[in-house]
């Protein structure tokens, strides 16, 4: 047998196993070799939900012979099915003539069923299957507990159908947080019981809504795939769309003033709706905060909530005599005072309305000299250069990391009006893959998980998986896998994003190829190994 090992300095890879992503922490193989039918696969759990993911894996789009092969089972035993164990950890056997799965928590055992997935080679038409190495032992965890993709429907609207396949491609890598920017200045697409017009007035159209039984059965259907989802309401900026609904006019600042820019030399333009800013001195605009995360705590019942909190234009409270007239009286010296006395309002009431939940917020370079919450989850999406900086600033906090030189799938591409990303260069698969979080100047502990960002201005349901896949699958790996050398194995890694885009196709999940054909079938012509 062959050992598979991968430590703090060692990466050995079994070139005899199949090559997934994100490898396994520790595997042991042998030499055995096995075909067996599609058809022939049997699952035993004692955890339902798992059964719905086999039945959606093994889908119509498989083939299904017959073929001679003797059956073969998959058990799954999980000891606590219940919300509350989270952890993925989880032991995996494969022989000739079965799969076991053990873990603590369901986690473990969808983390699990997902690397035997990857495991099984297809032949051209899926009706059979073939694993190699046999007998297979694998233990395996996550190195880090949150590992994201953020959807943005405010910008394009994505169909339940979209977000369903987002979801089950996070489960072949091992993702286990679907982050929901659910609206922003171009419009709030999502039904309130608490402004029940609001949805209505500020929509795309009334077929871009997502009602109450819409959420409920997107939660479902990620919980099932033991995915969490955290939902997003950005404010003080980026939700001038609240405003469209004539009630809640009043609350804002600059909501008529047009952000003009020139874009390439050639035209001065308008970028998208105006920037428009919540008034912090205003009663009402608590009462809607306190209104509208109601309403989230209702439809989403995890244990975390994102609470926005980037680019707030703070000179469009310039408007307002009003709103010096309230610094003055409450002592408050600045604009970036007054953005930290709106925080500290904000995550008190919000701590009222769901005290359970854990809070998120953006932070960047800029945002050095604001006060956040010590226990506020800061999602840090600045360049990676200035993270060790930013975060000696908030000793007390944990990040997560989307550094948008590393996890904002929009750069490198085209702008709003025809001129380049705002954010400069294209993240490859391989950059992706190389982001080591500890090397950034940031200590492991204070480190919660890392995040890839797929922006919709330029993203809707045409193409967020192409953007997505396999990039994504390459910034997971960062997160699950233990720290991988400088100069990693380009041969294993691109036969596992090769693999990984490979089950993507046959679920009906969109991707982008890595490489050439010639490439995807010569890997070891085209790739180097260290």
């Amino acid at each position: 047998m062959v050992k598979f090992l991968l430590t703090l300095c060692l990466f050995t890879i079994t070139l005899s196993l199949k090559s997934i992503i994100p490898a396994p922490n520790e595997v042991t193989t042998g030499n055995g070799k096995i075909t067996i039918s599609r058809c022939s696969i049997q699952l035993n759990s004692n955890s339902q939900p798992l059964l719905g993911i086999h039945e959606s894996f093994f889908n119509p789009n498989f083939a299904c012979l017959t073929h001679d092969a003797s059956p073969f089972t998959i058990q799954s035993k999980v000891i606590d099915s219940s919300d509350s164990c989270t952890k993925e950890s989880y032991e995996l056997i494969i022989t000739e003539t079965k799969a076991e799965i053990s873990s603590p928590c369901y986690a473990g055992s969808v983390r699990g069923y997902s690397t035997l997935f990857n495991l099984f080679d297809f032949n051209e038409d899926y009706s059979l299957i073939t694993i190699d190495s046999l007998p297979i032992h694998i233990k395996d965890s996550p190195r880090f507990d949150y590992r994201g993709v953020m959807i943005d429907t405010s910008r394009h609207f994505l169909k339940k159908s979209t977000i369903k396949r987002v979801i089950d491609g996070m489960v072949l890598v091992k993702l286990n947080v679907l982050h929901w920017h659910i609206s922003d200045d171009d419009s709030f697409p999502m039904y309130s019981p608490s402004y029940p017009d609001l949805a209505k007035d500020a929509s795309f159209s009334p077929s871009m809504i997502y009602e109450k039984e819409d959420i409920d059965e997107i939660v479902n259907y990620a919980r099932q795939r033991s995915i969490k989802i955290v939902p997003e309401l950005d404010t003080p900026s980026h939700t001038r769309a609240v405003g469209l609904h004539e009630p809640l006019r009043d609350i804002f600042t600059c909501f008529n003033k047009h952000k003009l820019v020139d874009i390439e030399g050639f035209a001065a333009t308008i970028i998208g709706p105006p920037p428009a800013v919540m008034d912090p001195t205003m009663d009402k605009t608590y009462e809607f905060i306190k209104n509208i995360f109601k309403d989230l705590d209702e439809y989403f019942k995890g244990d975390m909530i994102h609470l926005g909190g980037d680019e707030v234009l703070t000179d469009c409270w310039d408007e307002r005599p009003s709103i010096k007239e309230y610094m003055k009286k409450h002592n408050i010296p600045d604009y970036k005072a007054l953005l930290s006395h709106y925080f500290d309002r904000e995550l008190k009431i919000i701590q009222e309305v769901s005290p359970s939940k854990k809070f998120i917020q953006w932070v960047c370079e800029s945002d050095t000299n604001i006060q956040y919450g010590k226990d506020v989850i800061l999602q840090y999406w600045g360049k990676s250069a200035n993270l060790a900086n930013f975060s000696r600033r908030f000793p007390d906090n944990k990040f997560i990391l989307s550094p948008n030189d590393f996890a904002y799938l929009d750069c490198g591409y085209e702008g709003l009006k025809g001129g380049n990303a705002w954010c400069g260069e294209f993240s490859t698969w391989a950059h992706m893959y190389y982001f080591e979080p500890t090397s950034f100047g940031i200590h492991k502990d204070k480190i919660l998980g890392g995040e890839v960002c797929a922006w919709g201005e330029l993203i809707d349901d045409d193409d967020i998986e192409t953007k997505l896949w396999p990039r994504a699958s390459a910034y997971a790996a960062a997160f699950w896998e233990p720290p991988r050398p400088p100069k990693a194995d380009l041969v294993r890694l691109a036969e596992s994003l090769i693999n990984f885009s490979r089950y993507l196709q046959a679920l009906g999940i969109g991707t982008s190829p890595i490489t050439g054909e010639y490439c995807e079938r010569n890997t070891k012509e085209c790739f180097t190994e260290y």
